[in-house]
């Protein structure tokens, strides 16, 4: 990309000028796919006044916190969009057990 348009055909040599480039604009791209995740896991959250989910999501953003490969956040971010409907699926299923559940 070079001014927001897609450049093609380079050759090997140019392709080797650009890598400083791209990789100074890891973090940048580190801080989008958090910000996707983090996203995808509020919305979720949203979903339930519940503790225990809100703990648990909190965790998985803690965990979020340690990856700074790109390409592991990305697999995430696809991971997390394609499970979600289960995982809300999921978190209903628990409250109502909890609900369930004979006070003691």
């Amino acid at each position: 990309m070079d001014n927001g348009r897609m450049t093609r055909y380079l050759s090997f040599r140019e392709m080797l000028g650009w890598i400083p480039q791209m990789e100074s604009l890891k973090p940048r791209r580190v801080k989008n796919i958090k910000g996707q995740i983090y996203r995808q896991l509020d919305e979720i959250s949203g979903k339930f006044d519940n503790y225990l989910i809100t703990d648990e999501i909190m965790y998985q953003k803690e965990q979020v916190d340690f990856v700074d490969d790109p390409d592991q956040l990305r697999q995430a971010l696809s991971q997390l969009v394609r499970q979600k409907p289960k995982m809300i699926k999921t978190y209903e299923k628990q409250i109502e057990l909890y609900r369930q559940m004979p006070e003691q």
